[in-house]
């Protein structure tokens, strides 16, 4: 122990200081972001929360009677895990912008990447904002490795949350791409940010605003630049069934869906 410089960087794992070097590790980086969607306390379990129909009593009686009978509080494992997961997925979203500058690739590539890590950041603080108002905002400056024990932020109000996640959005609309090929489909695009900034604004009882956004995704204000990807199936064309078995998902009428082989 007397002969090495004891300040370096653990050699039995990887870590953010020697992971960041090249394109791949900015797509791996990047698909851990990802990876929290699949996880059933974030979104696996999303539509079991109104306790309708089959969909959510049968999915897990036992841990739904409470918001069957309106009596949950926050100190219920499925209300405290969804809160803790959807940060595991900001705090992931804000390594990849914290260090993706490192990797060796072009400027218009960090940018793309650091849009596709702020729109999922702004998906998993739209969806804290809709289970809590105001939550409290970590974005990239906040170090967790070294940062973790004084992260006691005050919750920010919801205008403020609202306005923390549009500004990301927005990234991802000027910087994400329209479409991506085969080997990336389901990766963030500029229609999917789009979307979601619609819907934040829909949320937030802002109608005409959400209006303009829905209708240039479907390519009905001039210049848009969705024209065609984004419709319904037309009848004749693609029965409606098809919606549901494997690659519906990656039909026109997808905008942005969880990518799953098997699980949840």
């Amino acid at each position: 122990t007397g002969c090495y410089d004891l300040d370096v960087f653990p050699e039995d794992q990887m870590s953010s200081g020697t992971f960041f070097q090249t394109q791949t590790h900015a797509d791996q980086a990047m698909m851990g972001v990802y990876s929290l969607m699949t996880d059933e306390d974030v979104f696996g379990r999303q539509f079991g929360f109104d306790c309708l129909g089959g969909v959510g009593s049968g999915y897990d009686p036992a841990s739904y009677a409470t918001i069957a009978k309106g009596t949950y509080t926050t100190d219920e494992n499925f209300v405290k895990n969804k809160f803790q997961k959807l940060y595991e997925g900001i705090a992931r979203a804000n390594i990849v912008l914290q260090n993706v500058d490192n990797c060796d690739m072009t400027d218009e590539l960090k940018a793309r990447y650091k849009a596709e890590a702020k729109f999922m950041r702004a998906l998993y603080y739209f969806t804290l904002m809709d289970f809590w108002g105001g939550v409290p905002i970590y974005d990239e400056t906040t170090i967790v490795g070294s940062d973790f024990m004084n992260m006691l932020k005050p919750k920010s109000d919801i205008e403020t949350v609202r306005t923390f996640i549009l500004t990301d959005l927005e990234e991802g609309i000027q910087n994400l791409p329209v479409t991506w090929d085969d080997t990336n489909k389901g990766r963030a695009t500029s229609g999917a940010a789009l979307a979601l900034k619609g819907k934040v604004l829909l949320y937030a009882k802002q109608y005409d605003k959400a209006k303009q956004c829905f209708l240039e995704l479907i390519g009905e204000t001039a210049g848009s630049k969705y024209t065609g990807i984004y419709k319904l199936y037309e009848e004749g064309e693609n029965p409606y069934s098809d919606l549901f078995k494997p690659g519906g998902d990656e039909s026109s009428e997808m905008i942005f869906a969880i990518q799953n082989i098997g699980g949840v």
